[in-house]
């Protein structure tokens, strides 16, 4: 089940990075068994996320038990065991007897203990106490032990592990971009730029989001670029004085490596600053020594992969109408290729298996889009101008220029063209 993000007045599901995890220890229905303890790094600004858990839940039990969801709230002050005790409404007892008493309850209803950790409480110290009253159920010969859900917010993570989920992605926006109508893929491109800027970070992502104009038009993408400009520097400025000294090195001479990610934990994979960190240091005026690389961060890869893909169908398009004899000098870049390819020394000849049914035949399949154009005879001009575009905005795409809300018009054009032909 995914989680409703809205984000520049449109509403999508968004995958989190822990959802694999959770759905898997969900799957199991602790609940209905011996017990199990999970921790989640949850978002603070999504001030629904524990409904949203607790519908997960019941989507998992599926009414194959009467499964009650009950929420706990833990700080300095309030432990696992007073709090427990409270919600069973008893005195103070030892462990091992609250352990027995928790038993017979859930004997008579299943329970998942949604349970929500302070900051200023030990999510280490909660967790091995939690994993200590499942033990101990689990000795005493308890039919069903109990199942929490521990949430914990970022710099709380426990030493080992959690299920994030305060980072994800929109999983396929990018295309509503392009499909949709005019407003409707106005709405959508806010909010997957919005994603990226924030590299997925669901309490960043709201942040930026709050920042949002009044009264902002669709279409206005100057105005996009000020909003993330403005959170770019808010965010900034949160960083200690070290951490800002370190990136400007970062910015200033090449080859440094980067000190930390732009944010207080790095994400898997991830071998540059986000998107936002790399604004903030063009802002600030920080790349002595050239721009590209952080410039490379801020271009939005979903819609750039989109608007290549729409590009690369228009292409497909134009090569199946190519007649079957050519009448013409092909380019000699191509008829080289051609041979390359005949004699096995291309990367075309390597990608092509022996048993593929349809490998390239003749010189003009390694022409280019430009090459093709003046061949197909019965193209009217509009939509050689629109090929000609397309052709424009791939290699624009491809050199890893902006992919902007223009870019977006321009690639909308484009696939409004494939339907019409």
């Amino acid at each position: 089940m995914a989680v409703p993000v809205t984000l520049g007045a449109a509403t999508w599901d968004w995958r989190l990075d822990g959802e694999t995890a959770l759905d898997h220890w969900l799957a199991r229905r602790p609940w209905q068994g011996p017990g199990s303890v999970l921790s989640i790094q949850a978002p603070r600004t999504y001030e629904a996320f524990d409904r949203f858990l607790e519908r997960k839940a019941l989507a998992a039990d599926a009414s194959t038990s009467a499964l009650r969801v009950a929420r706990l709230e833990l700080d300095r002050r309030r432990d696992l065991r007073a709090e427990l005790s409270a919600w069973m409404g008893v005195g103070a007892t030892s462990w091992r007897a609250l352990a027995t008493a928790l038993a017979d309850d859930l004997l008579e209803r299943p329970t998942l203990f949604l349970t929500a950790v302070a900051d200023d409480a030990s999510i280490d110290a909660t967790l091995d106490t939690a994993l200590e009253l499942v033990d101990l159920t689990s000795k005493g010969g308890a039919e069903r032990g109990p199942a929490i859900l521990f949430l914990h917010h970022a710099g709380r993570a426990p030493l080992r592990g959690t299920c994030r989920h305060d980072r994800g992605w929109p999983a396929g926006i990018a295309t509503e971009c392009v499909e949709r109508p005019p407003s409707d893929a106005w709405r959508a491109y806010l909010h997957v730029r919005i994603a990226w800027e924030t590299g997925g970070i669901l309490d960043d992502a709201y942040t930026c989001d709050a920042l949002q104009p009044a009264g902002l038009r669709p279409g206005d993408d100057e105005a996009v670029e000020r909003m993330l400009g403005e959170f770019a520097r808010r965010q900034f400025v949160r960083l200690n004085e070290p951490e800002r000294q370190a990136w400007r090195r970062y910015a200033g001479v090449p080859g440094t490596r980067p000190p930390v990610f732009g944010h207080e934990e790095a994400p898997a994979g991830r071998l540059t600053p986000y998107p936002w960190l790399a604004r903030a240091l063009l802002l600030d005026g920080s790349t002595r020594l050239g721009a590209r690389p952080l410039r490379a961060e801020l271009v939005c890869r979903p819609l750039a992969e989109r608007v290549m893909m729409t590009c690369f169908l228009a292409e497909t398009q134009l090569r199946g109408q190519i007649p079957d004899n050519v009448v013409g000098t092909p380019p000699s870049d191509a008829v080289a290729a051609f041979h390359r390819f005949q004699t096995g020394a291309s990367l075309e000849a390597d990608i092509y298996p022996r048993n593929h049914p349809a490998p390239p035949s003749d010189v003009w399949d390694f022409a280019s889009m430009g090459s093709i154009l003046p061949l197909v005879g019965r193209l009217p001009l509009s939509s050689r101008r629109l090929f000609e575009r397309a052709k424009l905005l791939r290699n624009a795409v491809a050199h890893g220029h902006n992919v902007g809300w223009h870019a977006m018009v321009q690639a909308r054009e484009v696939a409004e063209l494939l339907r019409a032909l």
